[in-house]
């Protein structure tokens, strides 16, 4: 089907929601973190909780959407990642980032968040758990490429620093390591490889033509301050609703 160019002012104005998403799922990720293994270790309420999990599992399925659906006659004004770029070129771009651990999660934030599913009856206790940092780790290892090579102008103001705000230490030095291990398979150290039909110019720095490092080379400095107390395996999950 043929797409709608969206203006840049429409773009910009998304972005401001698309901040948004971010910063939720980060700081939910955080909270349900330091409920696992934080020094309030297993104190946070049960209902408060659930509702951390409810709205992570929300967050995640809006982002997984915007980064990897493609755009359908019946959702002609769902936001998609592919309106900030040529055609085909976040394709080719997101073909670097692992996304089996989003597979099912689509169908779970359906049955188990927003939708009151037969499928949520006896199900295993394995299978109610949620890997909020694996898939949190996931999408935004998406989102720092996505940030390589948007142009700049069509986000919001302060996008950059007020992402990196909310975006947690241990998150910002995963990607970190991520890009870097990129760039070295590429044999490039000083930017990621373009990817095909690249527009020249576009990558690896959001300020524009400034000679400065790109938005998420300064971003996941504030990861690295962090990185030596996060040694321990970045996974952990958290019981699914019914349970109490």
């Amino acid at each position: 089907m043929s797409l709608m160019k969206r203006t840049p002012d429409e773009l910009r104005g998304i972005s401001e929601a698309l901040l948004y998403e971010l910063q939720m799922l980060f700081g939910t990720a955080q909270a349900l973190r330091e409920d696992v293994q934080g020094a309030k270790q297993g104190m946070m309420p049960w209902p408060q909780k659930m509702a951390f999990i409810e709205s992570f599992a929300i967050h995640a399925r809006v982002l997984e959407a915007f980064l990897w659906d493609k755009r359908r006659k019946s959702y002609p004004d769902d936001a998609l990642a592919i309106d900030f770029f040529e055609v085909g070129e976040w394709e080719a771009i997101r073909e670097r980032v692992q996304r089996s651990a989003l597979d099912d999660l689509r169908d779970r934030a359906g049955h188990e968040v927003a939708h009151l599913s037969y499928k949520r009856v006896n199900k295993p206790e394995e299978a109610r758990r949620w890997k909020f940092d694996v898939i949190a780790s996931v999408i935004g290892k998406a989102f720092r490429l996505f940030l390589e090579y948007v142009a700049p102008e069509l986000l919001c103001d302060s996008f950059e620093d007020r992402l990196r705000a909310t975006w947690p230490g241990y998150q910002l030095a995963d990607c970190d390591r991520f890009s870097a291990g990129l760039r070295h398979r590429a044999g490039d150290y000083g930017r990621l490889a373009e990817p095909p039909g690249h527009q020249p110019g576009r990558s690896g720095n959001i300020r524009g033509n400034a000679p400065a490092e790109s938005a998420l080379t300064r971003l996941t400095e504030v990861g690295r301050a962090g990185q030596s107390a996060v040694h321990q395996e970045q996974f952990a999950s958290r019981r699914s609703l019914g349970s109490g």
